[in-house]
């Protein structure tokens, strides 16, 4: 219902866009994409050494965020080490596979972490890896881009809208295989990355922005009061 009562629909990505116009038949003159925000003026990158050969995860920790089949990939990686940040219903049983599979001194649970202290977090690290089974226009990826950070996602939506595989970042499938052999190619693809991670900042900076968004949202606003104000006068 509220859906068709109110003035206007703000998605933050064309697939949910599109799939709410299309199942609840909404007007698509109503619905709008504005994504999300990142202030590239705390999320930056920063001069402090990197861990070698070091990735990060940051998120919930639910069945969407395929962090089985992510701790899964470890187990036949040498040398390359996971810091995880978040928490969630899964935690207890993470922590139990992690544990089954002698993968202690692989794989860190950090807990959650403040907003204020992640930039600080992701520049300790080469990669971060998002390898969930489905997104909307996930932050904390916007975040490790905007820091510098080498983002491997998986294919799907809401990741693969915001990475263009060998471009800005690196995309895999969702099994644990896949994921295993794009951390190897990203940690042995040292020249290119320069390239990616210049990339990765150009797009935050130009459609990620919290000024991009923020006049996107303003042009929003006017257009959907100007609209009820010729209504008016009609």
């Amino acid at each position: 219902i509220s859906y068709h009562t109110c003035d206007h629909i703000v998605f933050s990505n064309d697939y949910d866009k599109n799939y709410a116009v299309n199942l609840f038949k909404i007007d698509s003159k109503k619905a709008s994409v504005i994504p999300n925000s990142v202030d590239i003026n705390i999320f930056k990158p920063s001069n402090m050494p990197k861990k070698e050969k070091s990735s990060i995860f940051v998120g919930n920790f639910n069945l969407f965020k395929n962090l089985e089949n992510l701790i899964n990939a470890f187990k036949d990686l040498k040398g390359v080490t996971l810091s995880v940040v978040g928490s969630g219903e899964l935690k207890a049983k993470l922590i139990k596979k992690v544990k089954e599979n002698n993968l202690e001194n692989t794989i860190v649970f950090l807990g959650r972490i403040p907003n204020e202290e992640l930039p600080s977090i992701y520049n300790k690290h080469e990669l971060f890896i998002l390898p969930s089974f489905i997104e909307g226009n996930p932050k904390a990826l916007l975040e490790a881009m905007s820091c510098g950070v080498i983002c491997i996602g998986s294919n799907v939506k809401g990741i693969n809208s915001v990475i263009t595989h060998n471009v800005s970042g690196y995309l895999c499938e969702t099994d644990s295989e896949s994921i295993l052999n794009v951390i190897k190619f990203a940690h042995s693809n040292s020249k290119k990355n320069d390239m990616i991670v210049r990339n990765a900042l150009d797009y935050i900076k130009n459609h990620h922005s919290i000024e991009v968004i923020c006049k996107k949202e303003l042009e929003l606003y006017y257009q959907i009061l100007l609209s009820k104000k010729l209504k008016r006068d009609s």
